[in-house]
């Protein structure tokens, strides 16, 4: 599976999240759950990735003592082989950080559907 993120204004979502604002052990599972679904065809890789309430949003689960839920959509231009991470968030007792994160990331989602936004192919950043 190919994974891409979107451009905000700060840079690339999940590199950004990566480098300026996780710790390192929550950083290195996050990197860990990226990697394997990388490396994974695309019908495993589904596997990795669950649904959220909002349609076409989808997270990536990293359980710690923080629950970090990076919102992604499939897609859009090769939506069986790609996917594209929008919007990093968090879970708290089956709450969103920050509130509305899956609605914020389908917003996102549909910006760069109409063009609106960019993405670039995520690699993992240097340590």
């Amino acid at each position: 599976m190919i994974i891409f993120e979107l451009i905000d204004r700060k840079g690339p979502v999940i590199t950004v999240w990566l480098l300026e604002e996780l710790e390192p052990k929550h950083r290195y599972l996050l990197e860990e759950k990226l990697d394997r679904i990388t490396q994974a065809d695309p019908e495993i890789a589904k596997t990795l990735i669950s649904g959220t309430r909002a349609r076409g949003i989808f997270k990536v689960k990293v359980k710690s003592n923080i629950q970090l839920r990076p919102l992604l959509c499939y897609g859009p231009l090769r939506p069986k082989e790609e996917v594209t991470f929008l919007f990093p968030a968090y879970e708290r007792d089956d709450d969103w950080e920050p509130s509305g994160a899956p609605e914020m990331a389908s917003a996102r989602r549909d910006q760069l559907t109409a063009g609106k936004a960019e993405r670039v192919k995520y690699e993992r950043p240097a340590r």
